[in-house]
């Protein structure tokens, strides 16, 4: 856990350390730009410009110490690693759309500005108008995917105004969204959800978050009740202060299937032709026994 815990928490630090050099000197004066809107070079001073610019400084200073501080979440001594998890995944969604949130409305609020100001030249600021956020261009006069146009650096940018940008962007929120909302489900599952013990009559099986083994009684070999049976090195799987699970070594059995609650010291080892054994029990003794008598009647 607290191995987990220090990736996570370098993770946050990278993240930071990348967004505070990406936007290092944005707030500065560059190729008649400022925070990538069209500027006249002799309003760059004003003094409502500054105070735009003063506005963004205030809170991006914020935003540094606060994401750097918090950075160290996943660090927070804890049992479980969902917990660990959620600081992670709240942190790093605050980190992004806070910064994007006040870079968006600093752009907004500079363009409005021109607008009072009359320095809207139509000609040079023409494409500013399909920029929302300073991040998403939607140009629906386009028919590019892609476009050269940016508000900073350089490189291309997704035309969302386009069909094929629509689904080049959803399929990016897809991907991120599949890949992150149902680990964090499975992991919370895991956590606080015993594993489901199941018993039939041709069959054996334990279902967690992040999967399921079954074995069918004529492929037992051996069914023994071991009293702490030392788990060793962790091939695959997950291992928190309250439980093991995932496959292990263990002993002189080799890879092992464990599915153990580490406050029951007793543990159920089945022994399976062909296949890995599986070393389990449950978040009480009385129905670890239980469940063991069970089987045994099974193999009868």
């Amino acid at each position: 856990m607290r191995l987990v815990g220090i990736i996570l928490a370098a993770c946050n630090l990278f993240l930071v350390l990348i967004f505070w050099a990406i936007n290092l000197g944005v707030h500065k004066p560059k190729r008649g730009k400022l925070f990538g809107v069209n500027m006249p070079e002799e309003h760059m001073g004003d003094e409502h410009v500054q105070e735009i610019v003063g506005w963004y400084l205030r809170r991006d200073r914020l935003w540094f110490w606060i994401a750097l501080i918090t950075a160290f979440l996943p660090l927070y001594p804890t049992d479980y690693f969902s917990i660990t998890y959620s600081f992670f995944l709240i942190w790093t969604t605050w980190v992004i759309v806070y910064k994007m949130a006040i870079f968006g409305k600093t752009v907004k609020m500079l363009r409005d500005l021109k607008d009072e100001c009359g320095w809207f030249d139509p000609v040079r600021d023409a494409a500013e108008k399909h920029w929302y956020g300073g991040v998403w261009y939607h140009n629906p006069d386009s028919n590019k995917m892609f476009t050269n146009q940016y508000m900073m650096g350089t490189g291309s940018t997704v035309n969302m105004a386009t069909r094929g940008g629509k689904i080049f962007m959803i399929s990016v929120a897809i991907i991120l969204f599949v890949s992150l909302v149902p680990t964090w489900a499975m992991i919370l599952i895991d956590d606080f959800v015993p594993p489901k013990i199941e018993l039939n009559d041709t069959a054996f099986s334990i279902r967690s978050g992040f999967g399921k083994v079954e074995t069918q009684y004529e492929d037992i070999v051996s069914i023994s009740w071991e009293e702490d049976l030392k788990i060793g090195t962790k091939s695959s799987g997950s291992g928190t202060p309250i439980y093991s699970r995932g496959t292990f070594f263990v002993g002189d059995y080799g890879k092992c299937y464990v599915n153990r609650f580490k406050a029951v010291p007793e543990m159920i080892l089945i022994i399976r032709e062909h296949d890995k054994p599986i070393l389990f029990n449950t978040v009480s003794l009385e129905k670890t026994q239980e469940i063991y008598r069970t089987l045994l009647k099974k193999m009868q």
